[in-house]
């Protein structure tokens, strides 16, 4: 039971690829490290079909075909299949910033949308989702302060969007969605950036599994901190510092503002 309350890995639910499997013609190539071959599986909605070995490469590959063919009802509720896609980009996109040790691929019929070979570090990662381009505006930053680590990497201000999906955050590992995090950069671009506009920026914070609780939401996209106050003053204490150069001269430092 104490396992639960250290957490490290990202896991998923472990119904989710036979629920897809049950509503969808499903395919699934997968072979280990140390397998000679892989295996090919093929489910219809949820009535399996074929079970064969197969000579492909490490790793995992699932596809999903005519997903609700089999329940219209579900698939009514269903947006356009534009919507859907950009629904799944944006989770694809996120996922694919922390891991960079993992070469993926995103298709959409048949057509192949983005190609992330593996690369040693995160900030070639972040040239790949974001771009070349973009990626030059990019400070680094790195601060610890009372075991929580933050680091990454804060756009120019200049760099500006409408919305705040430019803005990815991680906990240990895990892509999150968390007002307070985002509040906490959007407050050290103010003065910056004009009201309505949001930054782009990696922001990944690491702290002992213990402090977190990541069983909040059932995707996994909300957490809980234990000690909220001091998370959110580490981070605000290292976008401010990694923005300082950018910022007027008039505007409080972190040591002024916290005196």
């Amino acid at each position: 039971a104490e396992d639960l309350l250290g957490i490290s890995t990202l896991g998923f639910r472990g119904e989710a690829l036979p629920s897809i499997a049950s509503v969808s013609r499903f395919e699934l190539i997968t072979r280990e490290n140390e397998a000679l071959s892989g295996t090919h599986i093929k489910i219809e909605g949820g009535v399996l079909r074929d079970v064969r070995e197969k000579g492909c490469p490490t790793g995992t590959q699932v596809i999903v075909r005519d997903l609700f063919h089999n329940v219209p009802a579900r698939r009514k509720f269903m947006r356009t299949a534009e919507t859907e896609l950009a629904y799944i980009t944006d989770q694809f996109l996120r996922i694919a910033m922390v891991e960079n040790a993992i070469h993926l691929q995103l298709s959409s019929q048949e057509r192949l949308i983005h190609d992330f070979p593996k690369v040693s570090d995160r900030a070639q990662r972040a040239s790949q989702v974001l771009g070349q381009e973009l990626s030059k505006s990019l400070t680094p930053f790195e601060f610890e302060k009372n075991s929580i680590r933050v680091s990454g990497y804060l756009a120019s201000p200049h760099v500006q969007r409408t919305n705040s999906q430019g803005l990815y955050l991680f906990v240990n590992g895990r892509p999150v969605w968390d007002r307070l995090l985002q509040r906490t950069v959007l407050t050290a671009y103010e003065a910056l950036i004009p009201r309505w506009k949001f930054p782009v920026g990696v922001l990944f914070v690491e702290l002992p599994p213990g402090t977190i609780d990541v069983h909040v939401h059932p995707a996994k996209r909300e957490i809980r901190f234990r000690n909220p106050g001091e998370v959110i003053e580490t981070v605000r204490e290292a976008t401010l510092l990694a923005l300082a150069s950018s910022r007027p001269a008039s505007f409080s430092s972190p040591s002024r503002a916290e005196s």
